[in-house]
């Protein structure tokens, strides 16, 4: 069941056509390219961004570029693309699945969600994230009243019941949040919550919270499924 999914992160993360999402208006594509870093031009193309009107609806992939965080490097380089989307006002989705990132990682990416204003989609599957690092990029949405996020995709990483149950809590009740992404975690397979016949503990703690599960997927939604 891991390897399919892990086959369905990487297709999302080529990307591929998702269902339920726009295509995209201006798609960047540096998925699977070796790459050791973001390119400066890159980097630099989203900080002079700042206006929405400039380059509206940039879709950037940086997914499959597995050495993008590695060794020191990696810190440094997911630290200069954190600040860089800090003001940016035009990136609306983001991919950086199976980019090796880990929890430390996530922490530097939830800096620029704390700031950011224009990303709605963010997708970090088939990364070795728990939920420690998921929590760390919900709680920063949740601080940013200017936040737009509206999907995140964490297939396909080690995020436990615990933690996805915690991540259930953190989600604003009336933030624009709606769509979030679990399959292949830990958490799928993991032992049926009490009181809660068939639920997991996860699917448990997100109905509590008023979300609903996908009946195909592992993926929870607000305001979208009867």
């Amino acid at each position: 069941q891991r390897s399919r999914a892990r086959a369905m992160a990487a297709e999302e993360g080529a990307g591929a056509p998702r269902p339920g999402l726009p295509e995209p208006r201006d798609h960047v594509d540096l998925s699977g390219r070796g790459l050791r870093a973001v390119p400066e031009a890159m980097l630099a193309d989203l900080r002079n961004h700042r206006s929405c009107h400039a380059h509206p609806g940039l879709t950037l992939n940086l997914s499959r570029n597995s050495g993008l965080w590695e060794a020191d490097a990696g810190a440094k380089g997911l630290a200069e693309l954190a600040e860089a989307l800090e003001g940016n006002k035009s990136l609306k989705e983001l991919y950086l699945n199976e980019t090796g990132m880990t929890d430390k990682h996530a922490e530097l990416l939830s800096e620029a969600l704390a700031k950011n204003a224009s990303l709605e989609v963010l997708s970090l599957q088939s990364n070795r994230l728990t939920g420690l690092g998921a929590l760390a990029l919900l709680s920063a949405a949740e601080r940013n009243p200017r936040s737009k996020l509206a999907q995140l995709h964490l297939g396909v990483n080690a995020i436990s019941a615990e933690g996805a149950a915690a991540m259930a809590m953190a989600v604003p009740p009336d933030g624009p949040l709606h769509h979030i992404t679990l399959w292949g975690n830990p958490c799928e397979e993991e032992h049926p919550a009490a009181g809660s016949p068939g639920a997991t503990v996860a699917v448990a703690a997100f109905r509590a919270r008023g979300w609903s599960k996908d009946p195909r997927t592992f993926t929870f939604n607000r305001n979208s499924f009867t």
